[in-house]
């Protein structure tokens, strides 16, 4: 019982740690007051959110090295100081740092935040390797929620005290929100998996890949691919759903809700479609996904009025159960011990279609085909990636049939 409650006080300020990590969902709220404060065009004013994307992987990457090394407790200590630094010093930049207000936001908060991420995930994962999926699926669903909380307060603070005040403030609420986490989230002993008994449908693999190991498996690229061809469908569609949506006679008023409602939706993807991976596996939960992110595209590119909108949260549903679902997935098929680094490579794969995707969008936009090319990408993607599901589910049912021989 005592264990029964610490794991699940472990899990409670691992789900606050999550909060911080929702910055970027709120970038379009900041973005405006950050070209005023310094002086600077839309255009400029994206990159700090973009290096953020790009570099947060490389967090993830680097929390999983660290974690073979230092305690998560010491891992978690030093990057959420280093996180609640940057966005201290933040506050205090004068107008002319906008090149240091990159570094500190776009660089040293991402990383931060994706050390964080990882050590979290890792470690929820070892004391609940029983259920992968719904454990996954509540801390990323917690990152969805923190985005749809932080935003008023954001705004509000924007709006009341400005921009500097609003990262000081912000600076002090994750203060509060990491230091007594440090002291509460550890790793479960040595042989905890063992000595307990599973349950549910999960099964942990014996052997625990080192990166050099998982990458040379056919199971590493098709994870990692499919994970990148999961990617395109809500990242092309999403910066154009105002827009189009205007032109499919819903109102603006109608489209910022849709937009509101979509990050809900989201939040209900990353819990819901990783604890149904739970009940029906990996690979069949996924495929699932696919084609419901697929149908949900195909529809959209023809949908008007209240449907467009509908579909438009079912595609954002569909998103938030990739996100949920692949950190799982991951270590379902190379085991637990090296979970959070071999995360971190699979997904490697996000982080190229994330960083590649806004530069396609843009791109897309300027051919004669317009927004109608978006649609017809975001579909051709949903399709190799069902296509990469279906071969890892057959290579996986031939490798066990094989073993069972």
């Amino acid at each position: 019982m005592i264990k029964e409650n610490k794991k699940n006080i472990i899990l409670i300020f691992a789900l606050l740690l999550m909060i911080p990590a929702a910055m970027n969902y709120v970038w379009s709220i900041l973005q405006p007051y950050i070209m005023t404060y310094f002086s600077i065009d839309s255009a400029s004013a994206s990159v700090p959110a973009m290096i953020n994307m790009g570099i947060f992987p490389i967090g993830n990457i680097l929390s999983g090295k660290m974690q073979q090394k230092i305690s998560v407790t010491k891992i978690l200590a030093a990057s959420c100081a280093a996180g609640v630094c940057s966005i201290l010093i933040i506050s205090a930049l004068p107008p002319s740092a906008y090149l240091l207000f990159t570094v500190l936001y776009g660089v040293i908060f991402s990383l931060c935040c994706g050390v964080i991420y990882n050590a979290i995930l890792s470690t929820a994962q070892k004391w609940f390797y029983y259920k992968l999926g719904s454990v996954t699926g509540l801390l990323l669903c917690m990152i969805g929620i923190s985005g749809f909380s932080l935003s008023p307060l954001c705004s509000s603070l924007l709006l009341k005290t400005g921009l500097s005040s609003t990262f000081l403030i912000l600076g002090i609420v994750f203060a509060v929100i990491y230091t007594p986490a440090i002291f509460v989230i550890k790793s479960p002993p040595e042989g905890y998996i063992k000595s307990h008994s599973t349950s549910g449908n999960e099964k942990i693999m014996q052997y625990d890949y080192t990166v050099k190991e998982m990458v040379k498996t056919r199971y590493y690229y098709l994870i990692t691919l499919s994970f990148m061809f999961a990617v395109p469908a809500f990242a092309l569609i999403n910066p154009i759903f105002v827009i189009t949506g205007l032109e499919r006679s819903i109102t603006y008023q109608q489209a910022i809700a849709g937009v509101m409602f979509a990050s809900l939706a989201q939040s209900g993807g990353r819990l819901v479609l990783p604890w149904l991976s739970d009940k029906i596996k990996r690979e069949p939960a996924l495929l699932l996904t696919f084609i419901i992110c697929a149908a949900a595209v195909i529809m959209l590119a023809f949908a008007k009025g209240t449907l467009f909108i509908l579909l438009f949260m079912i595609l954002a549903f569909s998103y938030g159960g990739f996100m949920g679902q692949y950190p799982a997935v991951s270590t379902h098929y190379f085991g637990i011990k090296n979970a959070g680094l071999n995360y971190g490579i699979v997904m490697l794969g996000f982080s190229v279609a994330a960083i590649l995707s806004p530069f396609l969008a843009k791109a897309v936009l300027k051919t004669q085909m317009g927004t109608s090319l978006s649609f017809l990408i975001a579909g051709c993607a949903c399709a190799v990636g069902m296509t990469l599901i279906i071969i890892l589910y057959k290579s996986s049912l031939k490798s066990s049939i094989e073993e069972t021989q």
